[in-house]
């Protein structure tokens, strides 16, 4: 904006970084969405290992604990992993996510409103209008 650069081209410029931010984001939510579904499989899977080890040992009573505990224990562990650990992990990231697209869309409203010339009072109260009422009250007593 400083060396006269044209408005059209930063805001396409602008929203090319945005859509590309956003493309790379989702490949790691994208990632974990797996992982919340591949981690109940993978407690299935164990719990199986268990009930066969588990009815292979019908004969020996000593033997069906452990091998119950096994079944039971994996279950948990998939349930856990996908609902405790990647599933917020996910919801944080995609908070993230939009929380700087929406940062940077504020940034480029406010550089439309360079760029087109308007007064920095006038910026200032369309940007502020864009924070929560707390903030806005600050800034207004600043």
């Amino acid at each position: 904006l400083v060396d006269g650069a044209d408005e059209t081209k930063m805001v396409k410029i602008m929203n090319a970084e945005i859509a590309a931010m956003k493309s790379r984001h989702e490949v790691n939510h994208g990632i974990l969405t797996a992982w919340i579904d591949i981690a109940p499989a993978m407690g299935m899977i164990g719990t199986l290992i268990g009930l066969v080890v588990m009815l292979g040992n019908m004969s020996d009573p000593k033997a069906i604990g452990p091998a119950m505990a096994v079944a039971l224990l994996t279950t948990l562990y998939g349930a856990f992993f996908a609902n405790v650990f990647f599933g917020p992990i996910r919801t944080k990231l995609e908070g993230y996510t939009a929380y700087e697209i929406f940062y940077r869309g504020v940034v480029l409203e406010g550089l439309r409103n360079i760029a087109r010339g308007e007064s920095p009072r006038n910026i200032q109260d369309v940007l502020a209008s864009n924070l929560p009422s707390k903030q806005q009250e600050k800034l207004a007593a600043a």
